[in-house]
């Protein structure tokens, strides 16, 4: 996973960090299950990130549903969040 190094890309390690419980990967998508209100503050930082193996994100109160360009893209990150989270 390519992104820039700057103050967002910490704010997302962060917010994995503190936020983030459990991630699986559907085909070429990521599911992340959040804590409780998390969702959709893990989603906005992946968001202003525009991370080029993720399309699109798609967030609730304690999940999200990230969806990438291909079963690759989703393997990609979901080992970058694996990584992170651990």
């Amino acid at each position: 996973m390519i992104v820039n190094q700057n103050d967002d890309y910490f704010i997302l390690l962060e917010s994995i960090k503190d936020y983030v419980l459990a991630v699986q990967r559907v085909k070429f998508m990521v599911l992340v299950r959040t804590s409780n209100y998390a969702g959709s503050i893990v989603a906005a930082h992946i968001d202003e990130l525009n991370i080029p193996e993720i399309v699109s994100t798609l967030a609730g109160i304690n999940n999200i549903m990230i969806i990438c360009q291909s079963d690759n893209d989703a393997d990609i990150v979901l080992q970058a969040f694996k990584a992170i989270s651990e």
